[in-house]
């Protein structure tokens, strides 16, 4: 019995590890490894929200294969189509890198990536929040009034001893 349970592991369970894609999101603080069960937070700058989604290595199982995203964020379709892979070969290494620009969200969603690669689909659970940074202006203006405060209560304390 154990051997019949050990052979239905190797014919059933690695083939769909062995073929499940790698998706990387670049961040700032390093890339991010997309997980079918993990969770975790991207973030995008407010000036260009966008996503880059990196599959490095898959290999086709037919030349020419159509590859097919579906990205959802906050319960909304940001992007969905199929594009075919004409640099692919069968059985051979390929990669792609997809950009997609995204909408502002001013608290963090949820969202998930689809892949579909001919027949084979497989889908990652993220959450994702968009930084806003101030801007070079408002950080100039707030930085002189502090110095123009702390200015006020040097002048006012050197008054005093006086």
């Amino acid at each position: 019995m154990k051997r019949f349970a050990a052979l239905a592991v190797w014919l059933f369970a690695l083939p769909t590890f062995a073929n499940s894609f790698n998706v990387f999101v670049p961040q700032p603080q390093g890339d991010v490894l997309l997980t079918s069960n993990g969770n975790p937070l991207l973030r995008a700058p407010a000036r260009a929200p966008e996503l880059d989604f990196v599959v490095p290595v898959f290999f086709p199982t037919v030349s020419d294969p159509v590859f097919a995203i579906d990205l959802t964020l906050g319960g909304q379709v940001i992007s969905s189509g199929s594009t075919d892979l004409n640099s692919c070969i069968a059985n051979g290494p390929c990669g792609v890198d997809i950009t997609i620009f995204t909408p502002f969200f001013p608290q963090t969603v949820d969202g998930t990536f689809t892949i579909t690669l001919d027949t084979q689909t497989e889908t990652f659970n993220f959450r994702y929040a968009t930084v806003s940074t101030p801007e070079p202006t408002s950080l100039l203006l707030l930085g002189t009034g502090l110095a123009g405060i702390a200015w006020r209560k040097y002048k006012a304390a050197s008054a005093r001893q006086i």
